[in-house]
């Protein structure tokens, strides 16, 4: 059947600016401050400033195959850049790392450590941010909707030694949407990457160039075309994608004389086609946006194993180990050229990315191949007939992330019934649990049944 399209289109279709709080693999693509979708218009209007005259301004610089790099390197250095980039952003984006210390502007430029884009695009030619003049970007929520619906089987069965066990599939949609990024024109057309010795390019089909001055590629190239603001669109373009999933689970008890009955209990799910973020480090360097970041299909194993126990009257203690697999992650440290990366620049490399934890603030940071979360959890009741109940769990995250929540539920009366929980997040802000410190909670609840 055909599928029927449903797209909402605009720079906040989002959704996500003017929150308390996004994560930060979020705010490192719609972020006021570090977001792709907003970084992108200020180039736009940084790069308008390279075709200028004065004090920074190169008449000729946007055809200039001198990078970024090569330009703080010279009498100009960081600061011009820094002063051009802020004055003309009024110092919203992260252009450029600059820092106000006793009343003057400190700058600091890294590709070690890199936080600011400008940093990140160390090998971009001036004359690639042509490309960029007067550059707009928007947000598209794809709601397509498939006729077939989602498709799920399962079965469940016991052994005559008391081992229960269940299998599963499911042909659904993932519930984690992925990001597509390209460069189009007002018509909506994806726009194609030209490399011309060390400057992209962007053009259309009929072969019309795009930029305010296109570096006369088109001349270059064999053609008549030396564009004047023809203005390309970065859009982003959230999408849902349809993944299998085959899993099982099993529990049994043991008997044992220091714990008396111990539930053993597993968990285990693969996932073919699961679209993950991939991160050219090499792309982004020589400023190939949409280069730079592409969603991958990839295959995943998450399972889980744990025991549950009962002590101290009617306590129930629960530990549970939980990892995640990633079956196709990448790590390649080496250059386009296929050269292992030099240990002086950051700005390499291509690797699979944390979609919940990167940012700029972080060095776009790697995800890991196999991810551990550890957890315990405490449930007892009480109150004179035990009508009553309170809960902990304790969740550790590897590479530092915490989190607990604290909760009791209260029956008022056979139809009433009252809850708190207290929810602390805490530990390395570059962990899922970590950065969420800002938004632990309380929250009160009532329930009634009729």
């Amino acid at each position: 059947m055909r599928q029927k399209k449903n797209k909402i289109a605009g720079l906040n279709a989002s959704g996500d600016q003017g929150h308390a709080f996004i994560m930060k693999g979020v705010d490192s693509i719609t972020g006021k401050t570090n977001g792709f979708l907003n970084l992108t218009p200020a180039l736009g209007k940084v790069a308008g400033t390279f075709n200028g005259t004065g004090s920074f301004q190169n008449g000729g610089l946007n055809a200039s195959s001198m990078t970024v790099a090569q330009y703080v390197a010279s009498a100009a250095g960081y600061g011009g850049l820094n002063t051009a980039a802020q004055a003309t952003n009024l110092n919203v984006t992260q252009l450029t790392d600059a820092t106000t210390s006793t009343g003057s502007s400190v700058v600091d430029y890294s590709t070690l450590n890199p936080n600011a884009m400008f940093e990140y695009m160390d090998s971009a030619a001036f004359g690639t941010f042509d490309t960029f003049v007067n550059a707009t970007s928007s947000y598209v929520v794809d709601k397509s909707t498939d006729s077939e619906a989602n498709i799920g089987l399962k079965f469940t069965n016991s052994t005559k030694d008391g081992v229960n066990y269940s299998a599963n599939y499911m042909y659904a949609y993932d519930a984690n949407p992925y990001i597509d990024i390209n460069w189009k024109n007002s018509a909506g057309e994806v726009l194609e990457t030209v490399f011309t010795g060390d400057i992209i390019d962007l053009k259309d089909s009929a072969g019309l160039y795009y930029g305010a001055f296109a570096n006369g590629v088109g001349s270059a190239a064999g053609g008549s075309d030396t564009a004047v603001n023809r203005v390309a669109n970065l859009e982003f373009t959230e999408k849902l994608n349809r993944i299998q999933n085959l899993g099982g689970s099993f529990d049994m008890a043991i008997e044992t004389k220091g714990l008396g009955p111990v539930v053993i209990r597993g968990e285990g799910l693969y996932q073919k086609d699961v679209m993950t973020p991939i991160l050219d480090r090499n792309k982004l360097s020589i400023g190939d946006l949409p280069g730079a970041l592409q969603s991958v299909k990839g295959d995943y194993f998450k399972y889980v194993l744990g025991a549950d126990i009962t002590a101290m009257t009617n306590m129930m203690v629960s530990a549970q180990v939980i990892q995640i697999r990633n079956l196709d992650y990448v790590d390649n440290n080496v250059d386009a050229s296929g050269t292992a990366c030099a240990a002086t620049t950051s700005n390499c490399g291509v690797y699979s990315a944390d979609s919940a934890v990167m940012h700029m603030s972080n060095n776009l940071q790697k995800a890991e191949g196999n991810k551990e979360f550890y957890s315990l959890f405490f449930s007892k009741p009480f109150g004179a007939s035990a009508e009553h109940r309170w809960n902990n769990i304790f969740m550790f995250e590897e590479n530092g992330g915490k989190w607990n929540r604290l909760d009791a539920e209260f029956s008022i009366d056979d139809d009433t019934q009252a809850t708190v929980e207290y929810n602390k997040y805490w530990g390395d802000e570059n962990t899922q649990f970590g950065q969420l410190e800002k938004s632990s909670n309380v929250q009160v609840g009532f329930k009634y049944s009729f």
